[in-house]
């Protein structure tokens, strides 16, 4: 993979300019076909503060990105490999974008965002993920809407497996 190469043979000041490039202009690479893939790879070879500050100008976007057709793969990759303080970064502002008015529908009715949302369903911890959840199920006229929808559908039951999953554990 030429991306990873490239950047664990750069010494500091170079990976340092070419991270700073592609965080200048990450929501345009994040949206192209290879650039989604040279932003993962970049992601993965940087140190957890670069790692904080890409996150941050992706997650921004994070509506934006979840229903783009290649934007989607860097915020799925943002969401299952991230840790730490990246990973807060990240699952915040998935959560504070489900939580604007329609962002939950707007994400779960498109064919890419239902991919996001799946993962945010799974990889959640589960309080915010159960924070969720109920928000969605508080309202029947939502629940109906996306049972009928056929990419929302699909999020909907991972959220309602996830959900039997930990009412399982609690039952141990």
């Amino acid at each position: 993979n030429t991306v990873s190469a490239a950047m664990h043979i750069c010494n500091d000041a170079e990976r340092n300019s070419i991270v700073n490039a592609v965080i200048d202009d990450a929501v345009g690479i994040s949206c192209t076909k290879a650039g989604c893939i040279a932003m993962c790879r970049v992601y993965d070879a940087v140190p957890s503060e670069q790692q904080a500050a890409l996150a941050v100008v992706v997650m921004k976007q994070f509506i934006a990105l979840s229903t783009h057709d290649y934007g989607n793969y860097v915020v799925q990759h943002l969401l299952r490999h991230s840790v730490s303080v990246t990973r807060m970064i990240c699952f915040s502002a998935a959560v504070a974008a489900l939580n604007e008015p329609n962002g939950m529908t707007n994400i779960a009715c498109n064919k890419f965002g239902s991919h996001v949302l799946e993962v945010v369903f799974r990889e959640a911890e589960d309080e915010p993920f159960m924070e969720l959840f109920l928000r969605v199920v508080e309202d029947s006229m939502v629940v109906s809407f996306l049972v009928h929808d056929s990419f929302a559908n699909y999020a909907l039951q991972s959220a309602f497996r996830r959900v039997a999953s930990i009412d399982s554990d609690l039952k141990g």
